[in-house]
């Protein structure tokens, strides 16, 4: 018998390479199967009932627990009430998490890339704007990929928000991703062969109508990006502290892995690499 999973992914901060005020860029995912989502869905909207997120409310975790001018920013009081309940509902259900992140002025000195004149031009060099995102993306799919060969008879399915100027980026991995030949060590090759073989589709959902799996995920990379930023303890008063100690649990590698140096190299091809750099160094 066939058994579907699910991995659902969301971003934090900006990939673009031109933005200079966040440096750095975070991408999370969870893997779950598609019967316990359904179960996973509605303990979650319960959960919203329980602290009073009107129902057809979408939960938005920068609103909720940073955006003091939002209307659904919460009291640190219902902040912690809210993240006491998470972290419980996290600790429980069965899923598997990925939190992933990069520095985007690494990224852009290992590419030689010197100012944002150089995004300026061709379609291709504008669209490069987004390759850390592409990098992280393709970290993000061939794990699921490598999850998938572990289960006998699987099948799997991508869930993202879309969100407009990103999902270019989004669907050119998914489609580097069913290609072995993309790649060029053991690892990804491999991991592209899998993912090749199972993953059967990729589908963005509008901001109207998330569902629960997409609401949990941008929870999960809001609290990623607040431990990468070491704002933990600053917001203690507002629960993310216990929000992040069940992520953690879940976590493969109990911590958020950073991917810099030569592995964008291997998740973005050398050939490619080498194209921008070369590029860069007649600038």
């Amino acid at each position: 018998m066939r058994k579907y999973y699910k991995l659902y992914i969301d971003e934090s901060g900006t990939a673009c390479l031109t933005d200079l005020v966040d440096k750095r860029f975070i991408l999370a995912g969870f893997i779950v199967e598609d019967n316990e989502d359904k179960q996973l869905s509605a303990y979650f909207n319960f959960i919203k009932k329980k602290h009073n997120i009107p129902e057809g409310t979408q939960f938005h975790s920068y609103d909720l627990f940073s955006n003091n001018g939002h209307g659904a920013y919460l009291s640190d009081k219902k902040a912690t009430a809210l993240a006491e309940s998470m972290s419980e509902f996290i600790e429980t259900i069965p899923i598997t998490i990925s939190s992933i992140y990069l520095d985007k002025d690494e990224l852009k000195k290992y590419l030689g890339i010197k100012n944002s004149s150089y995004f300026r031009g061709s379609l291709e060099r504008k669209r490069d704007k987004d390759i850390g995102y592409e990098a992280l993306a393709t970290e993000i799919f061939l794990w699921f990929g490598k999850f998938l060969g572990t289960k006998s008879n699987s099948v799997g399915k991508i869930i993202t928000e879309s969100r407009k100027n990103s999902d270019y980026a989004i669907l050119k991995t998914y489609l580097k991703c069913q290609n072995e030949r993309n790649f060029e060590t053991r690892r990804l090759i491999n991991n592209s062969k899998s993912f090749m073989k199972h993953v059967a589709s990729i589908t963005f959902e509008d901001k109207k109508g998330l569902s629960g799996g997409l609401q949990i995920v941008d929870l999960i990379s809001f609290v990623s990006r607040a431990a990468v930023r070491r704002n933990l303890s600053k917001n203690e008063n507002r629960g993310l502290p216990i929000i992040w100690n069940a992520l953690r649990g879940k976590l493969e590698t109990k911590n958020i892995k950073k991917i810099g140096g030569a592995p964008f190299e291997h998740l973005l091809s050398s050939a490619r690499v080498h194209k921008i750099t070369e590029f860069n160094k007649k600038t």
